[in-house]
């Protein structure tokens, strides 16, 4: 009889060791922990075959969700900015550095 790890690496054309790299590389990015679960089903056959089943699960981790506070206008969209708040500045203001230089020398 092969070896487990033998047989699990030959099994499927090397199926197992893609999975286990994609897992790893999840694990790495989100500093987060996953999981790789392997069952093996045999069932018996005619004259001494065995079918073998591999089954392989993978938990891995994914990108956190972002939660953000938003608001619903009366047109039923999301926007970051309350539209029931008035705006403090009726006009846009400008950064400093989009000033003329004799108005920001002033300064």
């Amino acid at each position: 009889m092969k070896e487990f790890n033998t047989f699990i690496r030959e099994f499927k054309a090397g199926h197992l060791d893609a999975k286990l790299q994609d897992l790893v590389e999840s694990v790495g990015r989100y500093q987060q922990k996953g999981k790789l679960t392997i069952e093996i089903s045999l069932t018996p056959k005619d004259e001494g075959e065995v079918l073998t089943s591999v089954k392989f699960k993978i938990k891995a981790p994914e990108r956190d969700t972002m939660d953000s506070i938003m608001f619903a206008t009366p047109e039923n969209n999301l926007v970051d900015t309350n539209p029931n708040q008035p705006e403090l500045f009726e006009r846009p203001v400008r950064p400093v550095n989009d000033r003329p230089a004799s108005i920001v020398k002033a300064l």
